[in-house]
């Protein structure tokens, strides 16, 4: 039996006026690019002061661009849900009839989520269908990636019981309309798709073939990470490719100009805050609480460089806690996202996928648990799906009676009220946005935010 942890309501302010954008996907690196709110430029900092470490990021599993190329040409359209609610920018670089049909798919699903999400402020969607081969030097066809997609930029804010989270922007702008002005991306998911795939296109007509992907499903997933279905959990020290040896929150990490660096804070999303762990209880919070004690026993402490501070780190007890917590992670069924919504719900809480060996950062946590979910109305949001499925046949196999809200299972939509999204079925969530302090730059070392991007697994059978 799963306790119901009832969390009180989001009292949220603006942390600092700085925000943090990812690098763009094309570039193939893990950066994070400083910015003014509103701002595209990098950071202010001079000789003497410290800025923020932009290396500490996963290892981005589903679009391997390493060479850099950035995309030109192609054919550029717009589109819009039907409410307008979500707009579409398209750039495509295949055949007008594909890139109209891929327009339709990205309309199709908008509709979908503005049938469940009450969006009080519209929200941009910057999108490309390409080549991942051709433009990207990704050629994989055993283990070929689909597509992905990311929040535009992440805004640090502070809620009602202290902590300073990390907030994606489609979110933020349904929390206030006023005072976040000025400091928003001109996007807010970016969204890419391979060319290359075999994938099944609603309207051209037909069945899916046994071979095929279907792109309404592809995209249908990819865009709810883009509001914020993720975990910031990760291993921020070994080296990308390699296994992870601990997860921990997103460490903020100075560097000074002689080289000397300091770790000052390990930050969780929003999500994390209502993650738990099954068999105690115990929220990740609480162990975002304990790793952060690591400042306090090495406070104001500066390194001669970050991978000593790394290095003392992981000699603390702390980076113990984050050992444990990888095992956690790695055992079927360890951890729930619990629900803090008034709406009715048919359980209190979502098991996440932890059933993955070894861990799997954009996978593990940041998805709801496969075998738990199987043939059910929540199979949107497992990280794996076998070829040859359209979404209707997902949807009429497990939606027999009314499910006005398809593709949406009931612990999906419960997920998004959690973590702020008004919907048409609870338009009132329990937030309220505290005061803020647009115009003020902070004289303390800017966020170093986290960019997570996520990917489906398909299996041909």
């Amino acid at each position: 039996m799963l306790t119901n942890i009832y969390f009180t309501g989001l009292l949220l302010s603006l942390v600092s006026a700085i925000c943090f954008d990812p690098s763009p996907i094309q570039s193939g690196e893990n950066t994070l690019i400083m910015v003014e709110c509103g701002g595209t430029s990098t950071s202010t900092s001079t000789s003497s002061a410290s800025e923020s470490d932009s290396l500490l990021l996963p290892p981005a599993q589903d679009l391997r661009l390493s060479n850099g190329y950035e995309l030109t040409g192609g054919n550029k359209s717009s589109g819009k849900s039907k409410d307008g609610n979500i707009e579409i920018d398209l750039t495509c670089t295949s055949q007008v009839s594909t890139c109209n049909m891929v327009m339709d798919t990205f309309i199709t699903a908008s509709d979908y989520l503005t049938n469940i999400i009450k969006f009080t402020t519209p929200i941009k969607i910057q999108a490309v269908y390409t080549s991942f081969c051709q433009y990207g030097g990704d050629c994989d066809r055993v283990r070929q990636t689909l597509g992905k997609a990311q929040t535009t930029r992440y805004h640090p804010l502070r809620s009602d019981d202290g902590k300073s989270r990390l907030y994606p922007q489609s979110l933020v702008k349904q929390l206030s309309k006023t005072s976040l002005r000025g400091s928003l991306a001109p996007y807010d998911i970016t969204a890419e798709f391979n060319s290359d795939a075999n994938f099944y296109f609603q309207s051209e007509g037909g069945q899916i073939s046994r071979g095929q992907s279907d792109f309404l499903l592809v995209v249908s997933h990819e865009l709810v990470h883009g509001l914020g279905f993720a975990t910031i959990y990760n291993d921020y020290i070994t080296k990308p490719g390699s296994q992870a040896q601990a997860i921990f929150p997103n460490p903020e990490v100075s560097s000074y100009s002689d080289g000397k660096a300091k770790i000052n804070n390990f930050y969780e999303s929003i999500f994390d805050r209502y993650v738990v762990l099954t068999q105690n209880k115990q929220s990740l919070s609480s162990v975002t609480d304990v790793i952060n004690g690591y400042l306090v026993d090495n406070k104001d402490r500066i390194f001669r460089s970050k991978e000593e501070a790394f290095k003392n780190f992981v000699d603390s007890s702390q980076y113990q806690v984050a050992k444990d917590l990888l095992n956690t992670a790695q055992t079927e069924g360890s951890m729930e996202f619990v629900f803090n919504t008034t709406s009715k719900t048919p359980f209190s809480s979502l098991v996440l996928e932890t059933s993955l060996k070894p861990y799997a950062p954009s996978s593990s946590i940041s998805h709801a648990s496969a075998k738990n979910y199987l043939n059910t109305k929540e199979f949107l949001m497992k990280h794996e799906m076998s070829s040859g499925n359209s979404l209707s046949k997902l949807v009429s196999s497990v939606g027999s009676g009314s499910w006005d809200t398809a593709p949406y299972g009931p612990g999906l939509i419960a997920v998004l009220e959690t973590i702020g999204y008004p919907t048409n079925q609870n338009p009132s969530p329990n937030v309220v946005l505290g005061s803020t302090s647009w115009g003020f730059k902070s004289n303390q070392v800017p966020w170093a935010l986290l960019f997570t991007s996520f990917w489906l697994t398909y299996y041909i059978i």
